[in-house]
């Protein structure tokens, strides 16, 4: 048989999938809001002061939205080895097949 027309580690997906997901987990635990939270009563009731307050919530949802992504790429990585390994496992039972004449 020629060399394997793609070849997958699926140790390695499952380890990045693994690293993503503390990765997506640090970053969702962020909280943005707290921060600036004191900065705002530095000048109070001031247009700086005001700035700074809604500061914190298109923060937030920035940090929110960029550990969804990291997380659907967790997803992804995960479901492709298990693919993988479910491609292999079903090649390797034609082969079983084929070899005892079936």
């Amino acid at each position: 048989m020629g060399k394997p027309a793609l070849q997958a580690d699926t140790d390695k997906l499952r380890l990045l999938a693994s690293e993503l997901s503390y990765r997506a987990n640090n970053i969702n635990n962020i909280d943005a809001a707290a921060p600036v939270q004191g900065a705002s009563s530095a000048m109070p009731g001031s247009k700086f002061a005001a700035a700074i307050a809604r500061l914190g919530d298109p923060n937030g949802r920035a940090f929110k939205a960029m550990s969804g992504q990291i997380t659907r790429m967790q997803h992804a990585a995960w479901d492709t080895s298990l693919d993988y390994d479910t491609q292999e496992q079903t090649f390797a039972a034609q082969l079983r097949d084929y070899g005892n004449g079936q």
